[in-house]
This record gives C-alpha cells, structure tokens and sequence, in this order.
C-alpha cells in the first residue's frame, strides 16, 4: 500500500506540466525556506536595477552639465548655439 501512494503521489506530482506543485517531495520547512529564498532574490534583483538606473541617470547628469559648460565657455556664435543644442540633447 505505502508504494502504491508513492507512485500516485509520483504521478500527480508529474501531471502538473506548467505548474509545480508547492510540496511535491519536499518538507514544509524545506518549502518555505525556499519561497523565502526566492523573495530575497527578488528584492535583490529589484535593488540592483535601483542602483542601475541611479548611476545612469547620474552619467547622464555629470555628461550634461560638461556640455552645459562647454556651452557656456564656446566664444563664436554659432559654435555656442550648436553647444546649446548638444547641452540640451545631453540633458534629455
């Protein structure tokens, strides 16, 4: 009888094709250690991308102002508006 219920339980534990099963094979606490472990990897993941997009977004913003002062230091005319509209690009 035991091994008729392993292989049932084997076999319901096989029919799930997209989906697994939270406790096929495993213990409660094996289980929740692993959620556990996957909602810490997902914040990680999430803080990383944070600091991604802050150091980008701080690149982008020492870029600018370079240009911004190149804009502003440019003595011919039209050298200063074509700076202005490269400041203005990197800006964005």
């Amino acid at each position: 009888q035991i091994v008729m219920e392993r292989i049932l339980a084997q076999s319901f534990c096989k029919s799930f094709v997209g989906i697994k099963p939270p406790l096929c094979g495993k213990s409660i606490g094996r289980w929740l250690k692993e959620i556990k472990e996957k909602k810490k990897e997902a914040i990680r993941s999430h803080n990383a991308q944070v600091h991604a997009a802050v150091s980008v977004a701080g690149v982008a913003a020492a870029i600018a102002a370079i240009a911004a002062a190149t804009a502003a230091s440019a003595s011919d005319e039209a050298e200063t508006k074509m700076s202005m509209t490269v400041a203005s690009a990197a800006a964005l």
